[in-house]
């Protein structure tokens, strides 16, 4: 049983020092989870067309499904809402128990915090016992207090997934807890890449590994010796490592340290961003470039013009291109449109919560509205969502008419026509042309509320979860969502 290091910057050839060596012991090579298939990739090209059919790729939590039992599919596990939901049943029977956290648990969003919370606690391997332990210990007594809040929520947590259920956040410490008692990996060659770092339960399962693998090989970006910050977190790691094969009596082989490959202005590049004092690169470069732009949309607009040459004149393809930007939020929408007018096929890997989809907000509105009671905010949320069934200008004057008269609640809804009348009518009679106007705005108004009437009426009272989803389905077809949203993607095909 050894330890085998493996050091060097990035673009070095560390993993494909790793890939040579996987192929010649059949080992099992383990990478994080977002590098698993590219690693695969990599791997398979080396094999040739005879493929690989005794080496394996996985990462620590596919390794932990390979080897239980039942699977990654075989057991009960709580979803991210029945967790929340499991932590606002906890947080409200210990309510009367909590001290700092009382008022706390009342708010909206409290279950989510705590569930974040609780999973990095997981991931780092904190018990509630630890939590509780360390509020007697510290001197600040809100502290105290709020550790020892978290303690109870955290315990009572788990003593609910001891009543039948797993969560997913506490598989890696099972994997440890599978290879200390049933040995699988006796006597295999592990290979471990792409890591920078590594959580408490990931150490501990390479210090289960280094006790009964014959081999474990880890590759990390940095190099030894070196005071660059960028290093630093890696060279822990590689220190860390070395204290659990010493602790454990596993050989630790002399490191391997690999020189960077290429020589070029990237390398450069790499080799000086974090310094204090850089070197100055004094040839031309060919492969970096900076483009100062007036505005956010001519720098759009150069970058898709490059794209375009290199297709076009260097016979790249799309696929082999990506555009990068720390501030997405602010370039995505400029990005898609000088996209489009330049024909540029393109993925957007970006993600975005289904609760901001204007689908998903229109029938959100519309339930809130009916709840508040037709109250001013959820109503015209409801109406600027772009599928109500009057004109952006009715919404608008219908918007100006209600700030003006004060209406809200019930005389959204009422029966009798509405003859409100603001300040500007004091003192003076109604014209024809104004009294066209408030029939036309209690017109609409009735358009608007007719589906949320019935919407009202369906969802009234005691209901169960059918009866429920049976009323907001009757809503989305009187509303006839399904033939807007297909009307709305023909326009966008069209332009």
């Amino acid at each position: 049983m050894s330890l085998q290091l493996i050091y060097g910057r990035t673009g070095s050839g560390k993993s494909e020092l790793i890939n040579k060596s996987l192929l010649q012991t059949k080992g099992l090579l383990i990478v994080p989870e977002t590098y698993t298939f590219i690693s695969e990739k990599q791997v398979a090209k080396l094999c040739g067309a005879l493929g690989f059919s005794d080496i394996e790729v996985l990462s620590f939590l596919r390794l932990f499904h390979k080897l239980s039992d039942r699977g990654p599919l075989g057991e009960p596990s709580v979803d991210p809402a029945g967790k929340i939901m499991a932590l606002s049943m906890i947080t409200e029977q210990l309510h009367d128990e909590l001290t700092l956290l009382k008022h706390s648990c009342e708010k909206a969003g409290f279950a989510e915090s705590m569930l974040s919370f609780i999973s990095e606690l997981k991931r780092y391997s904190v018990s509630p016992e630890s939590l509780l332990e360390a509020s007697k210990n510290v001197a600040s007594p809100l502290l105290s207090s709020k550790l020892s809040d978290i303690s109870k929520i955290y315990s009572a947590y788990t003593a609910f997934l001891e009543t039948g259920y797993t969560d997913r956040d506490d598989d890696l410490d099972r994997l440890y807890s599978l290879l200390l008692s049933k040995r699988p990996l006796e006597g295999k060659y592990i290979y471990i890449d792409r890591f920078v770092n590594f959580t408490v339960a990931e150490y501990k399962i390479i210090d289960a590994m280094l006790n009964q693998c014959e081999k474990v090989t880890v590759a990390l970006p940095c190099e030894v010796g070196s005071l660059e910050m960028q290093f630093f977190t890696s060279q822990r790691a590689a220190e860390r490592l070395t204290e659990l094969a010493v602790t454990s009596g596993v050989e630790v082989n002399t490191p391997i340290m690999r020189r960077p490959i290429s020589q070029g202005e990237k390398a450069h590049l790499e080799q000086n961003f974090f310094a204090f004092e850089p070197d100055k690169w004094a040839e031309e470069t060919k492969n970096i470039s900076v483009f100062i732009a007036k505005n956010r949309y001519t720098e759009i607009e150069n970058a898709a013009r490059e794209i375009c040459r290199l297709v076009r004149e260097e016979g790249y393809r799309y696929y082999d291109i990506s555009v990068i930007s720390r501030d997405w939020q602010n370039y995505d929408m400029q990005i898609k449109s000088v996209f489009r007018k330049f024909k540029i096929p393109y993925t957007d890997t970006s993600k975005e919560s289904a609760g901001s989809h204007p689908v998903s907000l229109f029938i959100l509105a519309a339930l809130e509205s009916v709840i508040s009671g037709f109250t001013y905010e959820p109503v015209f949320k409801y109406l600027k969502c772009g599928f109500a069934d009057i004109t952006e200008e009715d919404i608008d004057r219908l918007e100006n008419y209600v700030l003006a008269t004060g209406i809200k609640g019930d005389a959204f809804i009422k029966e009798e026509k509405w003859n409100y009348r603001s300040s500007l009518f004091f003192g003076r009679d109604i014209t024809s042309k104004e009294l066209e106007e408030l029939n036309a705005l209690d017109i609409s108004r009735r358009i608007v509320i007719a589906p949320l009437l019935k919407l009202k009426e369906g969802i009234k009272g005691k209901r169960t979860a059918k009866e429920f989803c049976t009323a907001l389905y009757a809503f989305i077809k009187d509303t006839q969502l399904d033939e807007k949203i297909q009307h709305r993607s023909e326009q966008l095909l069209l332009e």
